[in-house]
């Protein structure tokens, strides 16, 4: 479940930036994530917040999606804090994003 749950997490950390970008797109787009590699630093044992500050290279991967109409796969990183700030998992995600 610990495993899972920092998953889920990471997935809808990365994943918010590509819903926001669809959408401010007007066009249809298929994305998903093609690969994940995790280190898990520590064991959260409080709640847990989950930052990626990656929005511009999900940005630049919709731009250029767009524009040549292949299917783009640009690393997303994610890092999972607990409420000290400290962090507790790394994620890298691949997320693969085509203009319908």
């Amino acid at each position: 479940m610990y495993f899972g749950a920092l998953a889920v997490g990471a997935d809808v950390a990365a994943g918010i930036h590509a819903f926001y970008f669809a959408k401010q797109s007007g066009v249809k787009v298929s994305f998903a994530f093609k690969a994940v590699k995790g280190e898990f630093l520590q064991r959260a044992m409080t709640d847990v917040v989950f930052v990626s500050e990656d929005g511009a290279i999900v940005h630049a991967a919709f731009e250029e999606a767009m524009s040549t109409g292949e299917r783009v796969n640009k690393p997303v990183n994610v890092v999972a804090y607990n409420t000290l700030n400290e962090p507790v998992a790394e994620f890298e995600l691949v997320i693969s994003i085509k203009v319908k």
